[in-house]
């Protein structure tokens, strides 16, 4: 029988983790079409956190330090995973009965496996649905997502971590640690060489607040940061991919800045961002008519 490894990391998730559980081990199929292996990773949690996952079949682990984000107990969980197929699991996520059953059914025919996915802003109270227009699996030509990654394009495939199961014969390759929340490298690393498939299910739901980790600075900075390194490594194969990719990150972060009201940041990073229009709108709109585009564009989460 087919085994599937699901990756948590929780710290001080008593709030959610339970049905965040109960969803994971709810899936169709189980027992019969395939096992689970549940690997929960604790960050040094100071809540209900460990008595409340000890009421599930899960292996429970605990980082010896508090590591400051999720990178660790992933990469914790990607080398004590024994399963045939891997998934990570955000520990407030929510995923659909048949989520598991409907990406084995397709395994078989490419090594990493996405689909639909819809966010719900709990704060704001709206929701939005994430994937392509499609009514059937839609595969991925080796590399396709790869070079739409290193693009920063997001009119491909739709992916997003919670999302994805993939072939255990890349669990070698790990998140960085440097920051510990960062998983944009680690995406362009899983794709490349490689082909996928997105199914047309919906297959999980995220929850987040109106201010997530979208709007921290840290978040943002480090993003920027990591993002660029990893595309400068790749500029001598793919040198238009890359300063694509670069133009993209510095778009992203000058956004961040326009949001949070610091212009003049703002404009020095859209000035490297490329000559596409929407960076240009921002440029113009950051001296007159700011305010009214924080209030009406929908920037980031």
């Amino acid at each position: 029988m087919t085994k599937v490894s699901v990756i948590i990391c929780t710290y001080n998730s008593a709030k959610v983790i339970e049905k965040t559980l109960a969803c994971v081990f709810k899936q169709e199929g189980l027992g019969r079409e395939f096992e689970l292996e549940v690997l929960v990773i604790d960050d040094q949690s100071t809540d209900q956190t460990k008595a409340l996952c000890a009421q599930f079949p899960v292996l429970f682990l605990q980082n010896e330090y508090n590591s400051g984000g999720p990178n660790k107990g992933r990469n914790v969980g990607l080398r004590m995973a024994t399963g045939t197929y891997i998934c990570l699991c955000d520990h407030d996520d929510h995923w659909e009965p048949s989520k598991l059953k409907n990406q084995l059914a397709v395994c078989k025919q490419a090594p990493i496996i996405s689909g639909a996915y819809q966010i719900i802003d709990t704060q704001n109270k709206r929701s939005i649905r994430r994937g392509n227009k499609i009514s059937s699996p839609l595969l991925f030509n080796k590399n396709e997502t790869f070079f739409q990654l290193l693009q920063r394009n997001y009119k491909g495939q739709v992916i997003y971590l919670s999302g994805l199961l993939f072939s255990a014969e890349l669990k070698h390759i790990e998140f960085e640690e440097q920051f510990g929340f960062l998983d944009y490298d680690w995406l362009v690393r899983l794709f490349e060489n490689q082909t996928s498939i997105e199914l047309p299910n919906l297959l999980f739901t995220r929850y987040v607040e109106g201010k997530n980790l979208s709007f921290n600075e840290k978040y943002r900075v480090s993003d920027h940061q990591a993002g660029i390194s990893l595309l400068e490594q790749y500029q001598l194969r793919y040198p238009k991919e890359s300063r694509i990719g670069i133009q993209k990150f510095h778009g992203t972060l000058a956004r961040y800045y326009y949001l949070i009201n610091q212009l003049p940041k703002s404009r020095r990073l859209l000035l490297k961002s490329g000559l596409f229009p929407k960076n240009w709108f921002f440029f113009l709109t950051s001296y007159f008519g700011h305010r009214l585009v924080r209030r009406y564009i929908h920037f980031f989460g």
